[in-house]
């Protein structure tokens, strides 16, 4: 597991890369105090497995809204975000060595 990368659909939950505008059930953001609400929207299914494995590289794309990045103890967990509507394609350039991940960029285009 030292070399494995994990490419799962949703990030976790409570991290920085899976914050996202509250929905109401009508699918509306919610907002108080004039700003729209934002909240953890993540996966808590996966994340016992991943605290048990601790991967290199987590990527991920479901949550659109922080897109990022953030590294938990040895696993670094990359969320390159996106902008469908404006067509614009984001990514993440990673540069892996037999120790993990060397480099990494956030790419767009």
């Amino acid at each position: 597991m030292k070399k494995c990368v994990f490419n799962l659909y949703c990030p976790q939950n409570n991290i920085p890369i899976d914050l996202a505008p509250e929905l109401d059930p009508t699918q509306k953001p919610g907002v108080k105090g004039g700003r729209v609400t934002i909240i953890h929207v993540g996966s808590k299914a996966d994340r016992r497995d991943i605290k048990t494995c601790k991967p290199v590289l987590l990527l991920h794309d479901h949550i659109r809204e922080p897109g990022g990045f953030v590294k938990i103890g040895r696993t670094l967990w990359i969320n390159p975000s996106s902008e469908y509507c404006e067509g614009i394609l984001h990514g993440a350039l990673i540069n892996l060595d037999q120790k993990g991940v060397k480099s990494y960029m956030l790419t767009k285009g």
